[in-house]
């Protein structure tokens, strides 16, 4: 197998997920992290939350757009949860 492909037949459980996390750049804290993923789904909520209401009066194109990225915003809240 080439190097660098992951190999699930020959690795144990604790070898699939032993790399650095994808935030580990940032060099947070969990108190950090902690902050990051309330923010950032306080954030989504809101924006969520505005696209629901731009729904009611008809405007579809700023409903689309508000909601998907306070989704977006969400899933980004869960990566500062999980790093």
């Amino acid at each position: 197998m080439p190097k660098g492909w992951l190999n699930l037949e020959g690795a144990t459980d604790g070898q699939l997920f032993e790399s650095d996390s994808a935030f580990n750049f940032l060099g947070l804290t969990r108190t950090q992290r902690l902050y990051g993923f309330f923010g950032c789904m306080a954030l989504g909520f809101i924006l969520s939350l505005l696209g629901s209401l731009l729904l009611l009066t008809g405007s579809l194109g700023l409903f689309a757009v508000l909601y998907g990225i306070g989704t977006i915003v969400s899933l980004v809240g869960t990566g500062f949860l999980v790093g």
